[in-house]
This record gives C-alpha cells, structure tokens and sequence, in this order.
C-alpha cells in the first residue's frame, strides 16, 4: 500500500510492524501505486526486482496487498514473467 492507501484506509502499519519484529518476521513494504499506468509499470517491474533479489538469498516471502486491490497478485505475476520467463496461461 502506498503511504495515501495507509491514511485513507486507517490501516495500522505501525501495529502491524511492531506485530512482525516481535515475531522475528522481517517486514518490506513496497509500495506500488497504481493510479497511473506508467507508475504502475514502472513499480511493479521494480517490485519484481525486489522480490527475485530476495528469492536468489533463499528467503521465504508472503507477497501481500492490504487494500486488496490485487498489486500481491500483480507483482509476483510481474516476476514470474520476467524472471522465470513463464508464458501467458
């Protein structure tokens, strides 16, 4: 979510992050705003990058959207895509 969608929606980020440390649980925020198309495309090819940096150290990652407006979903398509070279389904 981008820093708008945090205080448009009410969502407690803060809380959630203190929620994540105490678990041990690393959390990345990335946002991706998708309100104009070339930031879009420009942020999920970005996120896709992030994402395959962290999957080349063997990390475990949960790939997630708060506002629920599919970016999780669009971001982990971005990236297999481009870095796994999977074809249209």
């Amino acid at each position: 979510m981008t820093v708008n969608d945090y205080r448009q929606r009410g969502f407690p980020w803060r809380k959630m992050e203190k929620y994540y440390q105490e678990r041990n649980i690393k959390s990345v925020r990335f946002p991706v705003n998708d309100l104009k198309e070339e930031e879009l495309q420009s942020n999920l090819f970005f996120a896709a990058q992030h994402l395959n940096s962290m999957l080349c150290q063997n990390l475990n990652v949960y790939v997630d959207c708060a506002s629920g407006t599919s970016r999780a979903s669009a971001v982990v398509i971005a990236y297999l895509s481009l870095f796994k070279k999977l074809k249209c389904w």
